[in-house]
């Protein structure tokens, strides 16, 4: 058996909350660009060419949420 020390392992429930709390807030920012959630959807399966024509799904959080910080707030 292998001692492992679990004092820094975050909770499940802490990770899931801070995952969607990320997403909610890349969707608020989102939303009010396009304002639409048909749009919101589309937005994230298109290739954009501010991810060198990948899809925003397919690029890291960080990536995105700077990209929209950027066109939200000039950032």
């Amino acid at each position: 058996m292998v001692d492992v020390d679990t004092s820094n392992f975050l909770p499940l429930s802490k990770i899931y909350y801070e995952i969607n709390m990320n997403d909610l807030y890349l969707n608020t920012l989102l939303f009010s660009l396009l304002g639409s959630h048909e749009l919101l959807e589309s937005w994230w399966t298109s290739p954009n060419k501010g991810f060198n024509d990948k899809c925003p799904k397919d690029v890291s959080d960080e990536e995105v949420r700077e990209y929209l910080e950027r066109h939200c707030y000039g950032t």
